[in-house]
């Protein structure tokens, strides 16, 4: 039975051989994939980061490998279903250590083979340790519009490094990113994680650094927006000699931005801020916080808390006068007195600035004079006063006198007689 057409047979197994052999191929053919981001472990890492010491590396923290098997048996394999790994205890002269890419089931070693890896030795340096305490800022976005967010009682406000000098010294701060969505509700006890940032806001690699954390604890109050009057307050703006306020033009931030509580910025409805400067040369141009002048509980809801503030000044120019002492009126003068003046005439400058001054006439300056010290008859010096600020100014800098003869009433129906007046 077996012998018989022995040729026959042979060639029909070796046929039904290549017909299973093609059928399996096709249904199940041998395939290749790449398996992406498959993270490295570091294993006995404690041998070289002694004595202040630590390993950096300048190889990828992740590795890429190639596999080849047939398509049913690696179709689903993920990143997950390897282990990457450096040991440190086969670290060479030159502190290269060997990356070991295994899979992690016995069975996919027998039908998964490795063909090639992104990374096969792991490089870098031993550097020296440097501790360093770095801040934490809080940075919130999705804020939404009329709405003002505040950071608050954060579980840390700043972590304590120990790593590469080369690393820790290119960290500026740390940063909890936490997106509001448009959301209105203040949150609390939210937990976000850190990352670190160089001096332009760029991520910084931490390979290398021992974390004593990842993640902190925020807290965020939600406050409504609303924009507060701002009204500064010049009293106390004083020029130097010879200089000259613009009042007029002063300019400066007359509103701004603020949050609170609905209840506490309805009792609000402006802010004074008091400017104080003295002898001031020349236009003045800065700018004050308001956080000082701000009550419990407000928040500046803007980029800045600064107030900008400009304060020209100019020369002062000067005008003549030389009016009638008939026009100069006498205040507070004893009725049992009269009074003559010296001179017809008495002369002065105004210093103010030129705009100003062209608009300055004799029946602005309101002349007068105060005999109210006077209480005998004589020959007196007194103050000339006027009624218009800027010009009693001038008239007390070059101390202008005027000469006046007081003398007791004589005729009761004829008080101060033809050269006197009241």
């Amino acid at each position: 039975m077996f012998t018989r057409n022995i040729g026959m047979k042979l060639v029909s197994i070796v046929i039904a051989l290549i017909v299973w052999l093609s059928i399996i191929n096709v249904s199940d053919p041998k395939v290749t994939r790449t398996i992406s981001d498959i993270p490295i472990e570091k294993r006995n890492e404690d041998l070289v980061n002694v004595e202040n010491k630590t390993y950096v590396s300048d190889s990828p923290n992740t590795v890429t490998i190639r596999i080849y098997g047939n398509r049913s048996e690696i179709q689903n394999i993920v990143a997950g279903d390897f282990t990457a790994y450096v040991d440190f205890s086969e670290m060479s002269s030159v502190n290269a250590v060997p990356v070991h890419v295994v899979p992690k089931n016995d069975k996919l070693k027998d039908t998964v083979e490795i063909t090639k890896q992104s990374v096969t030795m792991y490089t870098g340096k031993i550097e020296e340790t440097k501790e360093n305490r770095i801040n934490i800022f809080i940075r919130i976005s999705g804020v939404p519009d009329d709405y003002y967010a505040r950071s608050y009682n954060p579980s840390s406000e700043s972590l304590t490094l120990s790593g590469s000098s080369k690393i820790i010294g290119s960290i500026d701060h740390f940063v909890a990113n936490i997106d509001l969505q448009g959301s209105t509700k203040s949150v609390t006890g939210v937990e976000v994680p850190l990352t670190a940032e160089d001096r332009n806001n760029k991520p910084v690699d931490l390979t290398g650094i021992r974390l004593p954390q990842s993640s902190i604890l925020v807290n965020v109050e939600v406050l409504p927006v609303q924009d507060i009057k701002i009204v500064l307050d010049t009293t106390n703006v004083k020029a130097a000699s010879g200089w000259a306020i613009d009042y007029d033009n002063i300019e400066y931030t007359t509103s701004m931005p603020l949050a609170g509580a609905p209840e506490v910025l309805s009792k609000i409805e402006q802010i004074v801020i008091p400017y104080t400067v003295y002898d001031q040369i020349g236009s003045l141009e800065t700018s004050v916080s308001l956080l000082r002048y701000l009550p419990d509980g407000v928040y500046v809801a803007s980029e800045s808390d600064q107030i900008s503030i400009k304060i020209p000044l100019e020369r002062k120019q000067e005008k003549s006068f030389s009016v009638r002492t008939a026009t100069v009126s006498v205040r507070n003068l004893d009725e049992m007195f009269k009074y003559t003046f010296d001179n017809d005439t008495v002369e002065f400058n105004v210093y103010d600035l030129s705009r100003r001054l062209t608009e300055i006439t004799e029946v602005d300056l309101g002349l007068y004079i105060d005999l109210s010290e006077v209480h005998k008859a004589g020959d007196y010096s007194v103050p000339l006063h006027s009624t218009l600020q800027v010009a009693d100014e001038s008239l007390a800098e070059d101390e202008i006198l005027v000469q006046v003869h007081v003398a007791v009433r004589d005729d009761e129906n004829n008080p101060g007689g033809n050269d006197s007046r009241d």
